[in-house]
C-alpha cells in the first residue's frame, strides 16, 4: 500500500483542492470528482497494492485500507463501513459514475474485480458537495485500468487456494491518440472454514465471472473522451445467522451488472467541461429455501433495474489563486420487483436524484480555502401499491480551511452539512417476509466537523485527526417482537472519533506502521441521553504491519487489526448487543522476478487469520478462518 502518511503530506502540500478531473498516464481524463475536503484524509490504491494483499474484489482491498470495516451481511452481500458511517453514506463511484444502484443504495463489493481497476481513492470524512447527493461521509472513486504506454500491455494472473481459484487477465495497447483495453476475470470458491472449524460454512460458495473494456480517445489539446463497459455475472450462497432461530436459507443463482460509462473534458469558456454519463441495467434472483437441505424452494425474489444519468463539470481559474467549479448531477432509477409467492406480475419503483452545485477555492501563502454549496431534489415517481409521500429538497454545504506550517506540519479544518435520502429497498422491500416496510421513511442529515494533523519529522510520519458527526432523522433498523425489523428514522445520532497513523522507517530493510480509530457512536435515547448503540461502528478499530526487507528481493509483510466495542441487533433484542472482540494476524511474502525476454513474474503467497480465530463481523455470520493462498502475476 502507498505510504498514507507520505500521501498526505504531498496532499498538503499541493493543496486541498486536486484537480476535479484527474489525468492518467495514458493521458485519459478520468471524472474523478474528489476535490479533498480533508487533504490528507485521502488513501490511494494502485495496481502494486492490488498485487501485494492478492485481492480479487473491491471488498478484499478495502479490507486492507486503515479505519475501514469490510463485512459480509446477512444477505451475503460484502459491504464496508467508513469512519463510523454504512456504505450508504458514501459516495462509490466508477470513473466519476455512480457504481450503486437507487433500489439498494449499496453495491455488493464482491461483484467488482480488481483485474480491471488501476486505482482507487478514497475519502475519508466529508467529500465535495460536486461529488453529488447522498456522499455523507466519504468517496470511493474507482478508476479503470488502461494502457500507459504506447504499443501492447499485457498480464496475466493465477490465484491459487486449497478451496479457491482464479484467473484474470488484462490487454491493453496504446496508439497515437487511441487507446484500448480488456480485463476479463474467472474466479471460483466452494467456500472457507470459519476459524477453528473444519468444515466449509454454508453458503460461502460462489462463482464469478467479470470483464471491463475500454477506450478512450484524444481529439485535441487537452480534450478527451472514452468509454468503460462493465459486464459482471455472479452465483454464490448466504450464509444463514446462527444466532437466529429461523435464518435465511437464501441462494443467489443470479446476479448481473451491465454498465456504461462515457467521459470525457473538453476546454470551453476558459475552462474545462468535465462529464461522467451512463447507463446501468441489472438483475438479481434470490431462491428462499425452506431448510438447511436447500433442496425445496419456498419463494423466489426477482429484481430488474434500469439506471442512467451523469454528472457534469465546468471549472474555470478565476485569477491565478481562485478557481470556479459549477456543476450539475442527476440520476434516474427504475427497479421492477416480484415475490413469486405472491403472484407473477412485477411491481415498478423508480427515484429521481438530481443537483446543482458550486465550489470556489482559493490559495494564499500558505493558506488554502474551499466554500461550496448545492441544492438537491429526489423523488419516487412510482412506489408500487404503496402510498407515495411525495419530492423532498435539501440542501449541502462545505468548508475548508487548509494551513500549512514551515516545519513540516499540515493543518486543515472541515465543516459540512450533507444529506441521504433512503433507498427503494429501505422504504419498499421486506426482505422476503424478514422487514417490516415503512414507507414513511424521510432523509437524514448530518452535520460534520473535523480538525486534523499531518507531518513528517526525523523520519516519522505521522497524523492525528479528531471529528464529529450530528445526524438528524437518521435511517436505522430496530427489532420487532414478532422476530423481524423495520427502518425507522431516529430522533438524532452522534458519531465522536479520533483516527491515528504513525510510521518510521527503522532501518533500511525495516518499516513499521501503527494506525487506528477510536469511535463513539450513539442515538439518542428516550430520556434524552446519547447512551444508545449504533449497529456495526466498532469503538476500537487498530491495525499495524512491519516489513522487512530480505535479501534476493524478497519481502515479508506481517499485518494485525484487532477490533472491539462492536454492538448489533439480535432478533430478540430491543437493543444492540456487543460482539465479541478478535484479533486477526496476516503473513505475506512476495517477490518480483525479470527474466530477460519472457517478461516479468511477481509471486505473492499469503497466510490469513494466522492463528485460526473465530470471529464475527455480525452476528451470526463467521469471518473467514486460516487460509493460505498464492498468486502469480505475469506482464512485459
Amino acid at each position: 500500500m502507498k505510504n498514507i502518511h507520505r500521501a498526505g503530506i504531498l496532499s498538503l502540500l499541493s493543496g486541498i483542492f486536486p484537480a476535479e478531473a484527474e489525468e492518467n498516464k495514458s493521458n485519459t481524463i478520468i471524472v474523478d470528482s474528489s476535490v479533498l475536503m480533508e487533504s490528507s484524509a485521502r488513501v490511494e490504491l494502485d495496481r502494486t497494492d492490488i498485487a501485494r494483499v492478492a485481492a480479487i474484489s473491491v471488498g478484499d482491498l478495502l479490507a486492507q485500507v486503515p479505519n475501514v470495516k469490510v463485512q459480509s451481511n446477512s444477505r451475503g452481500e460484502q459491504v464496508f463501513a467508513l469512519r463510523g458511517s454504512d456504505q450508504r453514506q458514501v459516495a462509490l463511484t466508477l470513473d466519476g459514475a455512480p457504481l450503486v444502484s437507487a433500489w439498494d443504495g449499496q453495491l455488493d463489493l464482491s461483484l467488482l474485480p480488481t483485474s480491471a481497476i488501476e486505482r482507487i481513492a478514497i475519502t475519508r470524512g466529508p467529500a465535495s458537495v460536486m461529488q453529488g447527493p447522498n456522499a455523507l461521509s466519504g468517496a470511493v472513486n474507482v478508476i479503470s485500468r488502461r494502457a500507459t504506454t504506447p504499443g501492447w500491455e499485457p498480464s496475466l494472473t493465477a490465484n491459487i487456494a486449497p478451496d479457491w481459484h482464479g484467473v484474470e487477465g488484462f490487454i491493453g495497447h496504446r496508439a497515437g491518440r487511441h487507446g484500448f483495453s480488456a480485463a476479463v476475470g474467472w474466479h471460483d470458491t466452494d467456500g472457507y472454514e470459519a476459524g477453528g472449524e473444519s468444515e466449509l460454512l454454508t453458503g460461502t460458495d460462489s462463482k464469478n465471472r467479470s470483464g471491463v473494456f475500454g477506450w478512450s480517445f484524444q481529439y485535441g489539446e487537452g480534450a478527451t473522451t472514452g468509454l468503460t463497459l462493465l459486464t459482471v455475472d455472479n452465483s454464490k450462497g448466504v450464509v444463514p445467522e446462527r444466532t437466529s432461530s429461523a435464518p435465511r436459507f437464501w441462494r443467489y443463482p443470479g446476479l448481473q451488472k451491465n454498465m456504461l460509462v462515457w467521459y470525457g473534458r473538453h476546454p470551453v469558456l476558459g475552462g474545462d467541461i468535465d462529464y461522467s454519463l451512463y447507463a446501468d441495467r441489472s438483475k438479481s434472483r434470490i431462491d428462499q429455501y425452506t431448510d438447511a437441505a436447500f433442496t425445496t424452494i419456498s419463494n423466489i425474489e426477482d429484481g430488474r433495474d434500469r439506471a442512467g444519468g451523469g454528472r457534469v463539470q465546468w471549472n474555470r481559474p478565476l485569477t491565478g489563486a481562485q478557481e470556479l467549479s459549477l456543476g450539475v448531477n442527476w440520476t434516474r432509477s427504475e427497479h421492477l420487483f416480484r415475490e413469486r409467492a405472491s403472484g407473477t406480475a412485477f411491481t415498478e419503483f423508480s427515484q429521481e436524484m438530481s443537483q446543482l452545485a458550486a465550489e470556489w477555492r482559493n490559495t494564499s501563502g500558505p493558506w488554502k480555502f474551499l466554500i461550496g454549496g448545492a441544492y438537491e431534489h429526489f423523488r419516487n415517481p412510482e412506489t408500487g401499491l404503496l402510498p407515495n409521500p411525495g419530492s423532498n429538497q435539501d440542501w449541502g454545504a462545505t468548508a475548508a480551511v487548509n494551513y500549512l506550517f514551515g516545519s513540516g506540519i499540515g493543518m486543515d479544518l472541515t465543516l459540512a452539512r450533507k444529506t441521504r435520502f433512503p433507498s427503494l429497498r429501505e422504504s419498499y422491500n421486506g426482505a422476503l417476509g424478514r422487514f417490516v416496510l415503512n414507507p414513511d421513511l424521510g432523509p437524514e442529515t448530518a452535520e460534520s466537523a473535523a480538525l486534523g494533523f499531518v507531518g513528517e519529522q526525523a523520519g516519522w510520519e505521522w497524523e492525528a485527526r479528531a471529528f464529529a458527526t450530528t445526524i438528524s432523522d437518521g435511517l436505522a433498523r430496530v427489532s420487532l417482537p414478532n422476530r423481524q425489523f423495520t427502518r425507522v428514522n431516529q430522533t438524532r445520532s452522534r458519531i465522536l472519533g479520533t483516527e491515528f497513523s504513525v510510521g518510521r522507517e527503522l532501518t533500511d530493510w525495516l518499516h513499521g506502521r501503527l494506525e487506528g480509530t477510536l469511535l463513539r457512536a450513539r442515538a439518542k435515547s428516550a430520556s434524552g441521553d446519547y447512551a444508545d448503540f449504533l449497529e456495526y461502528r466498532p469503538g476500537v478499530n487498530v491495525g499495524s504491519q512491519i516489513t522487512v526487507r530480505l535479501p534476493a528481493g524478497w519481502r515479508v509483510n506481517v499485518g494485525a487489526r484487532y477490533l472491539a466495542k462492536e454492538h448489533g441487533l439480535l432478533e430478540i433484542s430491543p437493543i444492540p448487543q456487543e460482539l465479541p472482540s478478535y484479533l486477526l494476524w496476516n503473513v505475506s511474502t512476495e517477490r518480483t522476478f525479470q527474466l530477460s525476454t519472457l517478461g516479468e513474474f511477481a509471486a505473492v503467497l499469503r497466510l490469513d487469520n494466522v492463528s485460526d480465530r473465530y470471529y464475527q463481523t455480525q452476528w451470526g455470520l463467521p469471518g473467514m478462518g486460516r487460509r493460505a493462498s498464492l498468486s502469480v502475476t505475469w506482464s512485459r
